[in-house]
């Protein structure tokens, strides 16, 4: 993208909307939210590939506005989840931890991924990239709703 504010609007709509899916979700239990989120998430990262492959610019800024109201949903949520029971006092060293292995999560397979563009092309990186993010999402939310399914309990 050689326009530089139109790349700018695109992380507004990325970001902008995951300030909005943390607001829109901020009443959700935080596995509700996380879940919903998630699959939000995953609609957004499926139309980003399908404007990928269709080269449609406005599917591709719609994809973003998806993905971004997903992501923060289901980030609102595992932050709630990560902080529940933590005392006001060890909120900050935890915080410091979690978003630290964050950006390390985040960043390493972008590394990755700007340096199999050289061989694969920008559109089979992202297609491969996008599938593997939609796989780990829904594994997280396979996990999420079977821990939320009550174990029977049988006697013995």
């Amino acid at each position: 993208m050689e326009n530089h504010v139109a790349g700018g609007l695109l992380i507004l709509a990325l970001n902008g909307t995951g300030i909005l899916g943390s607001l829109a979700t901020r009443g959700l239990a935080p596995s509700t939210g996380m879940v919903t989120g998630a699959l939000v998430f995953v609609v957004g990262v499926l139309g980003t590939i399908g404007a990928l492959a269709a080269a449609s610019l406005t599917a591709f800024y719609v994809a973003a506005v998806v993905s971004g109201f997903g992501f923060g949903a289901a980030f609102l949520g595992a932050m709630a989840t990560v902080t529940q029971g933590v005392d006001a006092g060890e909120r900050a060293g935890l915080l410091s931890a979690v978003f630290t292995v964050s950006y390390l999560a985040f960043s390493l397979p972008a590394i990755a991924a700007g340096l199999a563009i050289g061989p694969l092309g920008l559109t089979t990186t992202a297609e491969v990239y996008g599938a593997v993010v939609v796989a780990l999402a829904l594994t997280a939310v396979a996990g999420l709703v079977r821990d939320r399914r009550p174990v029977p309990v049988t006697g013995g």
